[in-house]
């Protein structure tokens, strides 16, 4: 079975690593999930029919679709957008089978995750997963020797042998409910996608250099990636059904603010923000001038003095930017809003805040003086979308000299109890 090594590898390190209640409750199945069911994303193809349709309960997702197994696209938002839908239906599906005590029917729910986790972190699978890429591209872009000219890579990568460890991490609670865990695991999971595919590079000059063990290194080092995300998801998929959360497990909820500008959007337009695509730079493994950004975060404090932030995002005329929120984790939203005190701006705009077709907030900025400091109680809001306009008469222009500034964007969590 292709990979078997190291999907196998990646769930038993998880699995090792849970609390003692976990690992007792999936005693009789750990070895069949590690052995079998974190198989089902490729036996589901290739299986006996009559095993393929027992695993299709566990691999079709409520739309009748199959669930995805790794990256789909090379954008984060596509990826996310897909993963946050998917990570809902299994964690509802998996801590309802663990509420039940249905726990080989968790564990065969939560061996299609493993599956997912280990395909996104294959460094076979990040190009081969994406719309139009291949890894035959990558005999095209890098000088390649004879010997490897008409090998699969994708067929070497998968397969090479690997070792890690994750002894010594702790999983972590991912959230409360099924909603609001399927939010941070989407994040993490296109997070993973982006260091395996940063990882890809350097496995391939090592390839083509005849350094087995180092390309193995570096895939090693992706899979344990995989395991300590995996093992938080056993540990939430769990900690939901059982209802069991012991304090330690909340705290690092309590007071927890998010920035808002580290998350992936839902969905924004070609033109804002700004800082984001250069965040995306500034993450890559490249050295990148930050000081090249070609618009600063600059507005004016309370005094009246230009102040630069070093976390938000940009957004120019007619442009919007769109966050989805799970339900009941996040009590409150703080920004500071304004024109770009570091440009010329001859433009005044128009900036709201909505949820849905419902205005959280609204106002015309004219000035460079004018600061808002903004709060949302999120009590009943599923989204944030940010939307700029021009005003008066210069709506009718496309293009105008005009960057709005959306500083410090934090979400304040629920209170723990």
């Amino acid at each position: 079975m292709a990979n078997y090594p190291n999907h196998a590898q990646v769930t038993r390190r998880a699995l090792a690593v849970q609390p003692a209640w976990i690992r007792t409750a999936l005693a009789k199945q750990s070895k069949r999930l590690i052995e079998y069911y974190c198989l089902y994303g490729d036996l589901v193809v290739s299986g006996k029919p009559a095993e393929r349709k027992i695993m299709e309960r566990f691999m079709v997702m409520p739309d009748g679709k199959r669930a995805v197994m790794g990256p789909s696209s090379l954008d984060e938002r596509e990826n996310a957008r897909v993963w946050y839908d998917a990570f809902q239906y299994w964690y509802a599906a998996a801590a309802h089978a663990v509420k039940h005590n249905r726990i080989a029917d968790a564990a065969q729910f939560l061996g299609v995750i493993s599956h997912a986790l280990g395909d996104t972190t294959a460094l076979a699978h990040p190009l081969s997963h994406s719309e139009g890429l291949r890894m035959e591209l990558i005999k095209r872009l890098f000088p390649t020797k004879k010997k490897y000219r008409y090998m699969s890579l994708h067929n070497l990568l998968e397969n090479l042998p690997t070792s890690f460890s994750i002894t010594g991490h702790r999983p972590v609670l991912l959230g409360r409910t099924p909603d609001e865990a399927a939010f941070m695991t989407a994040q993490s999971m296109v997070q993973l996608a982006t260091r395996t595919l940063a990882k890809l590079s350097s496995a391939i000059k090592a390839l083509y250099a005849d350094n087995i063990s180092r390309v193995q290194r570096i895939a090693g080092d992706a899979y344990a990636d995989s395991s300590r995300v995996y093992a938080d998801i056993v540990f939430t998929a769990f900690s939901i059904g059982a209802g069991k959360y012991e304090p330690a497990d909340v705290d690092g909820m309590k007071n927890e603010k998010l920035r808002l500008d580290t998350l992936v959007p839902y969905a924004m337009s070609g033109w804002s923000p700004h800082p984001y695509f250069f965040k995306q730079l500034y993450n890559a493994p490249c050295n990148f001038n930050r000081q090249m950004e070609p618009f600063p975060l600059m507005l004016r404090d309370g005094g009246g003095r230009r102040r630069q932030y070093v976390h938000g995002f940009g957004a120019g005329i007619s442009s919007f930017i769109e966050y989805r929120l799970p339900k009941n984790t996040f009590r409150q939203f703080t920004c500071i809003i304004g024109l770009n005190d570091g440009l010329v701006q001859r433009t005044p705009a128009l900036v709201e805040i909505k949820d849905g077709t419902r205005v959280l907030f609204s106002r015309k900025f004219k000035t460079k003086q004018e600061v808002a400091h903004v709060t949302i109680d999120l009590a009943g809001v599923n989204s944030l979308r940010f939307e700029t306009a021009a005003v008066g008469k210069y709506e009718k222009f496309g293009t105008v000299d005009c960057h709005i500034v959306i500083a410090d964007p934090v979400l304040e969590r629920t209170a723990v109890t």
